[in-house]
Order: structure tokens, then sequence, then C-alpha cells
């Protein structure tokens, strides 16, 4: 397994912002129609992505003290996936990893006693009646109306580009990408972007964020995670199904905003990407030391720092 550091590492960009990128989707066609799973080469992108890194996602270790009740009940959700990975039926994990997903999700939120949604936004805007339907997300994860996560998978992904439902795909024809690939889906970023777009109905003063470069766009405020950043995560299980794969970009203000309007030029600073992994385990016996629910914890932790900082959420 990769050493994973938690420090977010320095690019030539932060340092020295170059002219503004190019926007890459002004080289689709202005047709819905047109712009189809087929159509959408896997290499759109890397001329505005940074290389993939190994970044630590942040845990939450102060979890609250576990309900018995609801862990007699959870176990029914359980015990079919701890079967299925036991068994190496991998198509059987893949029918309930998502439900365990939201279920933890679910339960996080009503001690956090905080607002989660599992809609996810599957159009990507990029300027005028142009729309890119990314259709490539299982579940997500939506916190105090701040998207955090989707949650997708190789098989799903497929079936997107394929145009057919998920279940009549064939697994046993079907050759699952490597773990350790230092390539992101194109299907995955561009539904990342359209995640950050939706942020940006969230007006998060710019005085309030340590901005590391001069943005030259009329618009006053910014969606904010990471200097000027909007911080989302792509959640998939590993071939075997028993880790999770999170994909976390950080997405410049300047470039999701250009690609929702169709603008020529992008922020000059590149998509950053990093990648964790955590295990897809719970044990109710070590439930403070549960890596599934920290990694959960952080992402709720995520959604209440935009809402302390956002004005009409924190008043």
């Amino acid at each position: 397994m990769p050493v994973v550091n938690s420090v977010a590492p320095m690019y030539q960009d932060d340092l020295f912002p170059s002219t503004p990128l190019l926007n890459p989707f002004l080289a689709l066609t202005n047709t819905e129609s047109e712009i189809d799973a087929n159509t959408r080469p896997q290499n759109l992108l890397s001329g505005i992505l940074h290389p993939l890194r190994n970044r630590r996602l942040e845990r939450v270790y102060d979890l609250p003290a576990r309900e018995a009740t609801y862990f007699d009940y959870y176990d029914f959700a359980l015990d079919p996936l701890r079967e299925a990975q036991r068994t190496g039926d991998i198509s059987e994990a893949l029918e309930h990893i998502p439900f365990v997903l939201n279920f933890s999700m679910t339960w996080l939120a009503t001690v956090y006693n905080l607002e989660l949604s599992h809609a996810s936004n599957e159009i990507l805007y990029l300027g005028g009646d142009k729309e890119w339907m990314t259709r490539s997300c299982f579940t997500s994860g939506t916190v105090d109306g701040f998207p955090i996560y989707l949650y997708t998978d190789p098989l799903y992904r497929h079936a997107a580009r394929q145009g057919i439902a998920r279940r009549d795909m064939d697994l046993g024809n079907f050759e699952w990408p490597d773990d350790a690939s230092d390539t992101v889906d194109v299907l995955d970023l561009a539904a990342l972007i359209s995640m950050a777009q939706c942020t940006m109905n969230y007006k998060v003063p710019r005085d309030k964020i340590n901005n590391t470069y001069t943005v030259n766009l009329s618009h006053n405020y910014i969606n904010m995670c990471v200097d000027g950043n909007s911080k989302v995560h792509t959640l998939y299980p590993s071939s075997d199904c028993k880790r999770m794969i999170a994909v976390t970009s950080e997405i410049p203000h300047d470039t999701a905003f250009a690609i929702h309007e169709g603008h020529p030029e992008l922020s000059s600073q590149k998509i950053k990407v990093f990648r964790d992994t955590f295990d897809i385990k719970i044990d109710n016996d070590e439930w403070g030391s549960n890596e599934f629910f920290q990694v959960l914890g952080g992402f709720f932790k995520q959604g209440v720092e935009l809402a302390k900082i956002t004005p009409y959420l924190s008043n």
C-alpha cells in the first residue's frame, strides 16, 4: 500500500501563476445528443489536471458514543456485505456497499443533527444551453446543502458509457481497472466539477479566505474549502470490495465558474487530485477506532466548516 501523506504538496502554479488555461470543454459539440458517453475522450481534461498524488483524508477520532439499538438493526445491512466480502462474491458486495454507505451517513447525520441528502447532481453546465449529463454517480452525500462526495463503481461507470442499466451488465466479461492506476476517470472528474458548480449557489465572502492567487473574474463570492478551491470527493470500491478508494479534487472556483459560463479561459491553476484508501469494515466492538466512520465523520466536518463561513447559514 502506498504511503499517504496528510500535508498538501506545493505546486509550481501555486507559487508562480502563469497564463490562464484553455477551457477543454469548448471542444465538445453543442448538442447534448452528441455529448454522449462514447465521445468523451479520457484525455479531455489532462491539460487542466495535475498528476494524481497520495494524500491522507482527514479522520475524525472523537466520534459520538455508539447506540446499541442502532447497531442491532445495522447488522441486517452489514451481514450480507460481510458474507460477500468473505466469499469473494463481488457482484453481491457491489449491491450492498452503497446501501451501507448511505445508512452510515444517515445515522451520523442524526447524531450530529445535520441535514443530509443522497441526491446527486449529474449535470455539468458548459455555458449557454450546453450540458454534459455525466450519469456516472450511484449515490452521493450532501451535508447541510454542500455536495461533499459521490459514490460510483467501475461497473456503473462502464454502464454509463454504454448507455445501459448497470443490472444488465455481464460481470463475467468485465475487466476491473487497476486499483493502483494513476488515471482519474474523466466521468468522475466531470461529475466532481458539476458538484463544484453546485456549491457556487452558496456565497462565501472572499475576505474570509486566504487566497493564494489573484482572481480576475467579476464575481465577488467564492465557494471555499482550500485556498479558494472547492474540495469534493469520489468514492469507489477496490477490486475485492474490501477497501474504499477516495479521490479528492480541489477545483479552483474560477475554473468551475468559467466552465459553467462557457468562458474560453480558466484559472491559471490546474485541478489538484489526491488519493487515499480506507477499509470497508465495520466491527461493532471497534467503534471508536473504526476507519470507515472516521472518514465519514471527516466529510461531515467539511460540511459544517463550510456552513459556518456562509453568511446566511451561519446566522
